[in-house]
């Protein structure tokens, strides 16, 4: 059985740079650029995570998080084009499962998705603390 990651981001550079990782990972993606196809996809199709973008044309990642906590409490990342503290904090409490901040690593999606399918879920009172692992260096970098 394959990893399978939804993938909703509007900006194309990230999502090629995210589908080249998961490949390079064995995982297979489904892309989407709105809240609308997230949504019909996750409806449609099983998801073991799924990274967002924190703003999408129709929405913000907040819609997508709700919509997954309701089909199966599925990790969600939320992906940013820079590290906000606002946004990460926001994103931590509303439940997402972690934050990443372009451009990110192949190491820092790794360690984020072995976490994610580790756990099996993320709960519902938000992240899950993993404190033997250090952050990821994306969460530990200032704004570029």
């Amino acid at each position: 059985m394959s990893i399978k990651a939804l993938l909703a981001v509007r900006d194309p550079a990230c999502t090629e740079r995210l589908t080249h990782i998961f490949s390079s990972l064995g995982v297979e993606t489904q892309s989407c650029s709105t809240v609308s196809e997230a949504v019909r996809a996750l409806s449609s199709t099983h998801s073991d995570i799924v990274f967002c973008q924190r703003r999408l044309p129709d929405g913000a990642f907040q819609d997508v998080l709700t919509f997954a906590d309701s089909h199966g409490n599925i990790p969600l990342v939320v992906c940013a084009d820079f590290y906000d503290k606002k946004t990460y904090v926001e994103a931590m409490s509303l439940g997402a499962f972690d934050y990443l901040a372009f451009p990110f690593s192949k190491r820092d999606v790794e360690w984020v998705v072995a976490n994610a399918l580790r756990k099996g879920f993320r709960p519902p009172w938000g992240r899950a603390v993993f404190p033997e692992l250090a952050p990821p260096a994306a969460l530990t970098q200032h704004r570029l």
